[in-house]
């Protein structure tokens, strides 16, 4: 999983932690309310029940006592006389219950009750045993108490019940209580436990947010290391190559175009320009010889070139790089199936590697290279077209030309060497090993590049009969003689370009103007070697020469002026 896609995983888990933590505590929260709530019904209902034995035990007792002393008369007078009903009642309405001593309910009695009540009344009727019910009543919530008031004997003998024996029932306690809310009944131990579980919460909250903050700080710190990798990486291209760092930041960049054209997600995108970055890090392996070598390369050179992108592979296979790996392995790969390494097409192909093939193939072809002047960007657009569906995916292309045809193209993008520790490197193929000035090579790159001057001359210089010279005076004399040939040119003509050809002919190159050959120079060598030497003089421009094959031809088939003799 990309860096970027963990951050954003473990963001999503902190999310949904704190979302679960909230749950958690919000249900643990409201289940003890329900529970504080709970327990303060069950104490609202004991204490109707305790008020109902209370009022049935005082009626019981009042009957009995007055029973024992009154005759049959008074009994009768005791149905109206009642004001015990009286303080019963006030003594409910202290403990917050609104009592009635009814007698037995018939139909009619029902028809303005609330439903939950007739079904209590019904219930201890038949049960005669306590009985209760909660309802809603507004925004209150209520209680309805039943109890059964049963004939015990001391009933029938102070009223007249000529119907009803002991255990009959004669009448109901009924009792209405307010149950009061967990805030209302303990004002102080609802706040402590609200603050407790807020509490809770936000010790939950910090830690998971926390954990969070550790876990982004260690990401952040391994994104920076893993770009200050790929940096060094792309630092140490450079060093050894300068064009093919800079070649691979165009790419990477050319890439990145490509893919947000292609609506690819930010996580591909920012993928994508750390594999072009490093698409070309397998040149590591390659030999300097064979890297730097400024001239078309042989189709043995080209196998071992090919061997760069699973180099690459083997380089990044592991983290923090393995998402880059299978980009930078593909990315040479065809659509048509004849790339390399795996001969991969269409839809095996990744499409990051895709798409990094065609910016890499529009990166070389407009810059220049030691063997071949860049194209425009009109004609590298061109080309890429022409190998839709052969070398590149064609859905890719369909959009090349409107990504690609207003980039600006750095100056000075060329594979020839920048400085001296450059130039040092492609000695081995531009400068001749014994005399040190230049050699053919660096002649097929002038002619590569001659467009871009506006005079090419130059003084082809011949020392006849060079093999008598080294018959007479030994190879290592021979080799002497060239060195102190080119040292002189070199010095002479310090604006021009000393180029040793074909053993023992010396080209003197003039790019800006023409700078006529003195005898002064030529007497110089004579002196010190008593030399023939013969030379004559071409401008490639006016001849209309493009090859060193016609260079060749013109030159040795041109008048030679002689100078000295041996």
């Amino acid at each position: 999983m990309p860096t970027t896609n963990r951050i954003l995983f473990f963001k999503q888990i902190a999310i949904f932690l704190t979302v679960i933590w909230t749950v958690i505590t919000t249900i643990f929260f409201f289940f003890q309310l329900h529970s504080e709530q709970k327990h303060i019904i069950n104490h609202t209902v004991s204490n109707a029940k305790d008020i109902a034995q209370q009022t049935e035990y005082l009626i019981h007792w009042a009957f009995d006592q007055k029973a024992k002393n009154l005759d049959k008369d008074s009994k009768l007078e005791l149905k109206t006389d009642f004001s015990l009903r009286d303080l019963i009642y006030k003594m409910s309405e202290e403990r917050g219950a609104k009592t009635v001593i009814e007698s037995n309910y018939i139909q009619s009695d029902f028809r303005n009750l609330d439903e939950n009540i007739i079904v209590t009344i019904k219930k201890m009727q038949e049960s005669k045993k306590d009985q209760f019910s909660i309802y809603d009543l507004g925004e209150q919530t209520q209680l309805f108490y039943a109890k059964p008031l049963l004939d015990d004997g001391s009933c029938s003998r102070c009223h007249i019940h000529d119907d009803k024996k002991a255990g009959d029932l004669i009448g109901n306690i009924n009792l209405r209580m307010k149950i009061p809310t967990f805030y209302e009944f303990n004002q102080s131990s609802y706040m402590f436990l609200l603050f407790s579980y807020s509490i809770t919460w936000m010790i939950g909250i910090v830690v998971i947010w926390w954990i969070r903050y550790k876990n982004r700080t260690f990401f952040d710190q391994r994104v920076k290391s893993y770009e200050e990798s790929i940096y060094s990486l792309v630092d140490m291209m450079e060093k050894r190559d300068s064009y093919t760092a800079g070649h691979s930041k165009r790419v990477a960049y050319y890439s990145s175009l490509l893919a947000a054209k292609l609506d690819c997600s930010k996580d591909d995108i920012d993928l994508i320009f750390q594999a072009g970055m490093l698409h070309d890090i397998g040149k590591i392996e390659i030999p300097d010889a064979l890297l730097l070598k400024p001239d078309i390369l042989t189709p043995e050179e080209y196998n071992l070139i090919k061997t760069h992108s699973k180099f690459g592979f083997e380089l990044l296979c592991k983290e923090p790089f393995k998402n880059l790996s299978v980009i930078v392995l593909h990315h040479h790969e065809r659509y048509d199936g004849t790339g390399y390494p795996y001969g991969l097409s269409g839809a095996q192909i990744p499409l990051l590697s895709q798409i990094i093939s065609v910016a890499d193939a529009f990166d070389a072809m407009t810059t220049n290279r030691a063997y071949r002047k860049s194209f425009s960007i009109k004609e590298a657009i061109e080309k890429i077209e022409e190998a839709s569906g052969t070398q590149f995916n064609p859905d890719i292309v369909k959009v090349a030309r409107d990504v690609l045809e207003d980039i600006i193209i750095p100056e000075n993008t060329t594979q020839m060497p920048k400085n001296i520790m450059e130039e040092m490197k492609f000695s081995y193929y531009f400068k001749d090993q014994l005399t040190n000035c230049y050699n053919i090579n660096y002649l097929k790159f002038l002619f590569a590049h001659k467009n871009d001057y506006t005079k090419i001359c130059t003084y082809h210089i011949n020392c006849a009969d060079f093999t008598g010279y080294n018959k007479k005076y030994g190879w290592k004399n021979g080799d002497i003689l060239l060195k102190h040939m080119a040292t002189t040119f070199m010095d002479k003509f310090k604006e021009g370009i000393v180029v040793r050809v074909f053993g023992d002919n010396f080209l003197i190159i003039h790019l800006k103007e023409h700078v006529e050959m003195t005898p002064d120079i030529l007497k110089y060598i004579l002196c010190a070697e008593r030399l023939k030497i013969r030379y004559n003089h071409i401008d490639l421009k006016e001849a209309n020469i493009h090859t060193i094959e016609e260079l060749e031809d013109k030159l040795l088939n041109s008048d030679f002026k002689h100078f000295g003799t041996l």
